[in-house]
């Protein structure tokens, strides 16, 4: 982002999480092989308020972001994830 009659750029970072936040004892239903699970994410820390989270679907605002995510499971012989906009 360029700084209006500066010629300098100011880079802005913001830290978000959200998770699916079960209880240690959750019992997940079995997985498909060739079918993919919806995680529930219904917990969100956003300090700066940039984004909104409604039905399993986070929104963010028009930009670029970096965006890091993991879907730990487990006794599951290798998986993927995926991330959809």
């Amino acid at each position: 982002m360029k700084l209006p009659n500066t010629g300098s750029f100011k880079w802005e970072s913001y830290a978000i999480i959200v998770l699916d936040k079960k209880f240690w004892y959750y019992q997940w239903s079995t997985f498909t092989r060739t079918s993919w699970e919806t995680r529930d994410l219904i917990t969100k820390t956003d300090i700066d308020n940039i984004i909104s989270l409604s039905n399993n679907q986070f929104t963010l605002g028009a930009g670029t972001y970096l965006i890091k995510w993991s879907a730990p499971v487990y006794n599951v012989d290798g998986h993927q994830t995926r991330l959809r906009t």
